[in-house]
């Protein structure tokens, strides 16, 4: 079962009236987001199991997980939702990824999200 467990998992689906509309509330929420991974890199092993717990598998398991995996810090964000022509844009691999669920009859419509240069423009601000 897929779990939304980052804040990279919900900043796409934010209305985009509140990106509009309350920027200052959805900056705050982004400079907690870097305080709680800052304090997830000073406290990792604490951290880790809570994690694996969370996630629905053991520790070692998490830890094989985690080896392809990698925290973005705010000016990588900040690229990654910028729109561009590879899978290092968002924006891009949003729209192969929908194309490919929608060929594969996997989905019935490839929407991608109106706003995700909205949470690039935030990103920048952070």
């Amino acid at each position: 079962m897929w779990k939304m467990n980052s804040m990279s998992d919900y900043l796409p689906f934010l209305a985009t009236s509140v990106l509009n509309e309350q920027p200052e509330a959805v900056q705050a929420l982004m400079r907690v987001w870097y305080q709680t991974l800052a304090y997830r890199t000073a406290h990792l092993d604490e951290v880790l199991s809570i994690e694996a717990k969370q996630a629905g598998v053991s520790l070692e398991e998490y830890n094989i997980i985690l080896k392809g995996f990698k925290w973005l810090t705010p000016e990588e964000c900040l690229k990654t939702f910028k729109p561009g022509n590879t899978m290092g844009s968002v924006v891009y691999a949003s729209r192969v990824i929908g194309e490919f669920m929608l060929g594969q009859k996997l989905i019935l419509v490839s929407q991608i999200p109106s706003n995700l240069t909205s949470t690039a423009n935030l990103l920048n601000s952070i």
